[in-house]
């Protein structure tokens, strides 16, 4: 499922134009072991529901108490300068080895089909390290769904402007020369394509 969601007003508003929205607050779950072996359901990205129940030792009742949870979990890089060598040292400088075990070591494999300390360290930076309860998967203030889908969305964008001309079946790449001037171009294809037109190797992580 594509799920719209934005931290812009402007965004907001420009999308409005071309459809009639519906509320979509998008929540994940993760089936996680607790600290006794025990699958718990839990939301993902972790909150002080999932810390408390995956660890109820931890007693979390309040943004301060998670805030105290994570500094007391985090582990400082070996460097000498303290900065995080890969994308492990990054993770368990930003949550932990508890959190970093059961949940973002095997989900980081899954999307990235390598394990953090194969990663560069700016790749797990952006951990999200929640203290709050909002349990859903984005902090965005404007999250929502076209109510006549994305198909309609997009008809009304590109077909009610008469500079806009849409082809189909084009290989870009084949046929790039043959644009019109333009003053900046958006390419939305795969990534790996437009590296390799530029005689770049393939991504080493899945992309």
């Amino acid at each position: 499922a594509h799920l719209f969601h934005t931290k812009y007003e402007r965004v907001w508003r420009y999308v409005q134009k071309f459809s009639e929205w519906m509320p979509n607050d998008h929540r994940v779950r993760g089936m996680v072991d607790d600290f006794e072996g025990t699958p718990r359901l839990v939301p993902i990205p972790p909150t002080q529901a999932t810390v408390n129940a995956l660890f109820p030792d931890a007693d979390i009742r309040s943004e301060d108490d998670m805030q105290r949870w994570y500094a007391r979990q985090r582990v400082s890089p070996p460097s000498k300068d303290g900065e995080p060598r890969n994308g492990e040292e990054a993770a368990l400088s930003r949550v932990g080895p508890l959190l970093y075990e059961r949940i973002f070591k095997h989900y980081t494999k899954k999307q990235w089909d390598k394990y953090p300390a194969e990663l560069d360290a700016s790749v797990l930076l952006r951990l999200p390290c929640r203290v709050s309860t909002d349990d859903r998967y984005f902090g965005d203030p404007w999250q929502a769904l076209p109510v006549r889908g994305y198909t309609r969305l997009f008809e009304n964008m590109l077909l009610s402007d008469p500079r806009i001309t849409v082809k189909l079946n084009v290989d870009f790449f084949e046929r790039r020369a043959e644009l019109p001037a333009f003053r900046k171009l958006v390419y939305t294809g795969p990534i790996d394509a437009y590296f390799k037109s530029h005689g770049l190797p393939p991504l080493e992580y899945r992309s």
